[in-house]
């Protein structure tokens, strides 16, 4: 990613959160341009941001999600365009007495709106 015109970058930034948001809250251009522009204005290399792909390391852990023994909740969106929802129902039918938050219309990020929601589930689980 070309990182000099920092007008494109910030056009690239609220174009990847539009595509993440999912379609069940109205996506908030103007919040979202002004968290892109601090993150730009922060980064040392911007680019680096979409690094995910990169880190290895954690193979000796798949397949082990049954001895997961702790009470578990898992969040998922129903329209995650990333890691599709499937693979949220699936990972909670791996873990022992685990619950899924199923997020309807919620991409991949966490908007404010479900925010009630993902509080609740994570204090119902801090309390065990």
């Amino acid at each position: 990613m070309d990182g000099s015109d920092p007008q494109t970058l910030l056009r690239n930034a609220v174009d990847k959160w539009r595509i993440l948001a999912g379609s069940k809250h109205l996506f908030d251009e103007e919040r979202v341009t002004a968290l892109a522009e601090r993150d730009i204005a922060r980064a040392l290399h911007y680019a680096s941001s979409f690094n995910h792909s990169y880190v290895t390391g954690g193979e000796a852990y798949l397949g082990r999600s049954a001895e997961i023994q702790a009470p578990t909740l898992v969040i998922h969106g129903t329209e995650d365009p990333i890691i599709p929802y499937g693979h949220g129902k699936a990972l909670s039918d791996s873990i022992p007495g685990a619950e899924l938050l199923t997020l309807q219309g919620t991409g991949h990020e966490l908007p404010r709106a479900d925010w009630p929601a993902i509080i609740g589930g994570i204090a119902k689980y801090a309390a065990l």
